[in-house]
């Protein structure tokens, strides 16, 4: 009978003896440690490497996206973002122009040139003379147009003229003369001569009847009016009357002078010149102007005749810087229309 080999205690250590676990444990950690195994080292070494490869890879990859993402949005944003245009509106619209032209040009001036080209010369006078016939049947409308609304703007001034006289200055005819010459005038003629009217009388009278015929004015010319009144006290110098007449006139028609008598030295003589029918640079003017003689020269007088009352009281106001020639030189220009008050009846 074949003997039992006899167990080895560090191959084969017995579980149920302490001791012997316990020594082969001690044994176990005093021993050195064992190597380990050469391809378990390359496996690792070549993992480790690919690792370093990916991640360098990795590194690299996004340093070429962001340098790619850079590039783009910087060659967007230069591509997107041209620099800002100056708007001009002088160049559109002389752009605008020309393109307008050129289509007018394209779709209707050569068919026209050429369609007027291919006409016989009969059929051209034809054509023309129609287009003359319909070019004066229009003006001629266009005339009776303008005439129909010129006389119904005259028929209503009229109309208010009449209606200002009853009720204002009891029917006076020549209060109403003056109304119509006037409105005439200045609504619907040209006058080729300045136009003189000389209202003589109080103050209050004269101011009534300015107040009542600007607003019957202003109600159908639209022109400013001069209105100035020569102070009694600083009369204004000749070149200063002047240059205010002659900047209204320039532009203007309608000037209102109250109180020429105060005029002083040669002054008046800027009225002559204003109102000469051959010399003056007005024709188309209208001058109202006013004198107001005080009663108590009117009775020194003695002279019963208005126009001599008139010469009288302006020779005594303007003879210190006027000839008697002169002042009847003036007198004679206004004259033409005069229109007295009561005081002086």
């Amino acid at each position: 009978m074949t003997p039992s080999p006899k167990k080895n205690p560090t191959l084969y250590p017995d579980l149920n003896d302490e001791d012997d676990s316990s020594a082969s444990t001690s044994r176990d950690s005093e021993s050195p440690t064992e190597p380990e195994p050469l391809n378990v080292t390359k496996r690792k070494t070549v993992s480790r490497s690919v690792t370093k490869n990916e991640h360098r890879l990795g590194f690299e990859h996004l340093q070429e996206s962001s340098r790619t993402t850079r590039n783009r949005s910087t060659s967007r944003k230069r591509k997107s973002d041209p620099p800002p245009r100056k708007s001009n509106f002088g160049d559109d619209f002389e752009e605008l122009r020309d393109r307008i032209g050129a289509m007018f040009n394209n779709y209707i001036g050569n068919s026209l040139s050429d369609w007027w080209a291919e006409r016989e010369s009969y059929q051209k006078i034809g054509i023309v003379s129609i287009v003359v016939l319909l070019m004066i049947i229009a003006t001629l409308f266009l005339w009776n147009s303008f005439r129909t609304s010129n006389k119904d703007v005259m028929d209503r001034f009229l109309a208010d003229s009449e209606t200002i006289t009853n009720e204002h200055f009891s029917g006076n005819k020549k209060v109403s003369g003056i109304f119509r010459y006037t409105g005439r005038i200045l609504l619907s003629q040209t006058s080729t001569t300045p136009v003189t009217i000389l209202l003589i009388g109080r103050e209050n009278e004269t101011e009534r009847f300015l107040t009542y015929f600007k607003r019957l004015i202003k109600r159908y010319l639209q022109d400013p009016i001069l209105d100035y009144s020569v102070p009694a006290n600083e009369p204004p110098s000749r070149r200063e009357l002047e240059t205010t007449l002659f900047d209204h006139l320039k532009k203007n028609r309608l000037v209102i002078l109250r109180r020429i008598d105060n005029l002083q030295s040669t002054a008046p003589l800027v009225l002559q010149s204003v109102t000469d029918p051959e010399s003056s640079p007005f024709k188309n003017s209208v001058i109202i102007a006013t004198i107001t003689p005080q009663p108590s020269e009117e009775r020194k007088s003695g002279i019963n005749n208005c126009n001599d009352r008139m010469v009288s009281h302006l020779l005594d106001r303007w003879r210190h810087g006027l000839t008697a020639d002169k002042v009847s030189l003036i007198l004679t220009i206004f004259l033409i229309f005069v229109l007295y008050f009561r005081f002086i009846r």
